[in-house]
Formats: C-alpha cells, structure tokens, sequence
C-alpha cells in the first residue's frame, strides 16, 4: 500500500548514487556478470583467430561434438543455469538454429555455474535443459572441472558476461564475438553461411569497438575518482543541512570534471528544493520527460525525508510512487 511505497521510498533516500556507465549502445537484455573470470589485458582472443580447441566435459543434449570441422560453420554460445538473460535468448537461439539447420551447428555451452558439488551442478544443468524443452533445441553441453571452454574462450576473448556467442567460420577462424540476439550476430552468422562475410573488415570493426570500450572504461574511472574526490566535502554540507554550500561546491565540482553532472543532481535538487522550488521543479521535470522507476522512488524519497517543505512538495512524492507503481506494476 501507499505506507509501504513511502517506507521502501525512504530506505532508498539512504542509498548513495548509482555508478552509471555511458554505453554507445546497450546489448539487448545486459548480459550477466561473473567476477570468476577477468578480462585479459594483452593476447585477446579476437575476430579472425583461429577458434580454440573444442573440449567439453559432458553432453546434455544433442552431440557428442569431438572438434569443430573445417567446411562447417558452428555458432558457440555460453550460458548458465543462473542467468536470467540466458533463459531469455534461448529460444531466439533455437528460431535461429532452425531456419539455418544443415548450415551452421549451434552448441550450448553451460560455464561458470556455482558451486562444488559436481554431480549436484550436473544434475541442475540436466533438469534446466529438460525445463526448457523444445525451447532449447540444439546441443548443449559443459564445461569441465579444469574450465577450458571458459579459459580457452571467453577469458581468451575477454568477455566476462553471458550470453556471449561465437560464430566459427567453415575456415576454422572466429568471425564473430557477441551478443546473440544482436543485429549484428545475425548478420554475420547469415554472412558466413553465404561465404561473403568480410573477415578483415569485421576485425577492423572489432577493433574499434574494443578501443572505444577501452576508452570509455578509462573516462568511467576518471569519473569515479572525480566523484570521490569531490563527495566528501558535498556530503558533508548536505548533513549540515547549509543548502546554499551544497550548490556552491556542486557548481564547482562540475565545472571542474562536466561528466559528474549525474552524481550532482540529487544534491542540488536536495538544495534547491529549501532555496528555489521553481529551479526544483525544473530539475524534477527535465528528469520525468522520461521517467524511470530509480527516478521516481528517488526523488520521491528525497522529499519525503526533507522535513518543513511546502505541502505541494509532498503531493508530489506520492504522485511519484504511484508513477514508479505504473512503470513497474510489481513495487
């Protein structure tokens, strides 16, 4: 009820503010994360490789696949029984894998599960794949206990999120590396069945998003340590409550490092809310011209945390609550 959304609004008012990274462009259903495995720094496996040996540990469905053949294009995805991004693109594998059956081999490839407890993990792989059914059809396999599918490919290549497909061209070389349900993946899968996929220009396209990448994880720590340097002092103001400090430093901060300006907003909205509510209400409808659940709950939450302000300012917390409630129906 309404008491309960204003009591999950104010835990989230003692949140500190979300890490945010820009990305050019966001994959479909962010993959899931392990921090088991962590990016190489030199030696990536890339675009125009040579796939790495083939060696799995178990056959679930489908196989055994002892190697990959040359004159046969083989789509190689990892996933995991714990990734919900997995379950969702399982079945746009299985459309794919039959509408290009007896032109490309899919294979599933089940890495990074948790735990130690062997035939306790087997026998979960065993029961997810038969959950899922026709949904999964194609082959599907595991890594073994010395994971070598997991070092071999995805470290080798960098990738630390699942689901990550690899596209090996009739050559035996990697001609793709990503997202399967990516435009992208599609593109080159259908380009490499046909034989006129551009393996160099695909490495050179590779290459450049890998830079970019490299790029922008160099701008997010810079942003990072900008943040910490200049929160201290904010933070502290924001507790004393001395409003007119908090703009003062905020405007400094962000003439000093532009990319903070995310991090400032909360404690300048906090700030302008006591000294100018027509700026305050700028602020809040700049942010709900396109609204988010984070948004909402959290604005919310700053307002009903602040004691003393103007009726209108709380009619606008719980008509917040109800917007998050709209946008997310499960609060």
């Amino acid at each position: 009820g309404p008491l309960a959304l204003s009591l999950l609004a104010l835990s989230l008012a003692a949140q500190p503010p979300a890490k945010t990274k820009a990305k050019a462009k966001a994959k479909p259903k962010a993959p899931a994360v392990t921090p088991a495995v962590a990016k190489s720094e030199s030696g990536l496996l890339q675009v125009g490789d040579p796939a790495p040996s083939f060696k799995v540990a178990r056959w679930v469905k489908g196989g055994p696949i002892a190697s990959l053949e040359k004159g046969k294009a083989y789509v190689v995805e990892f996933w995991a029984t714990w990734c919900g991004p997995c379950r969702e693109t399982i079945p746009h594998l299985t459309e794919l894998a039959k509408v290009r059956a007896g032109k490309a081999t899919f294979i599933g490839v089940d890495v990074w599960e948790r735990g130690n407890d062997a035939a306790a993990l087997d026998a979960k792989v065993d029961a997810f794949v038969q959950e899922m059914g026709e949904k999964m059809g194609y082959a599907v396999c595991r890594d073994g206990a010395d994971q070598h599918m997991a070092m071999a490919w995805m470290k080798a290549a960098g990738q630390r999120g699942i689901p990550a497909a690899f596209i090996v061209d009739k050559e035996g070389r990697i001609a793709h590396i990503g997202h399967p349900m990516e435009d992208s993946f599609k593109a080159a899968l259908d380009g490499v069945i046909a034989g006129t996929w551009d393996l160099k220009a695909a490495r050179a396209a590779a290459d450049k998003a890998a830079a970019e990448e490299k790029a922008e994880e160099a701008r997010e720590q810079a942003r990072q340590a900008a943040w910490k340097e200049a929160a201290p002092a904010i933070q502290e103001a924001v507790k004393a409550k001395d409003w007119a400090k908090v703009l003062v430093l905020a405007d400094a901060a962000e003439a000093k490092h532009p990319d903070l300006k995310s991090e400032l907003k909360r404690p300048r909205f906090q700030a302008l809310v006591v000294l100018d509510a027509a700026k305050a209400q700028a602020l809040l409808d700049a942010d709900l011209a396109k609204p988010t659940v984070e948004t909402c709950m959290g604005t919310a939450a700053l307002l009903l945390e602040e004691k003393g302000l103007e009726k209108r300012w709380s009619e606008q917390a719980l008509a917040l609550i109800d917007k998050a409630v709209a946008l997310e129906p499960r609060l």
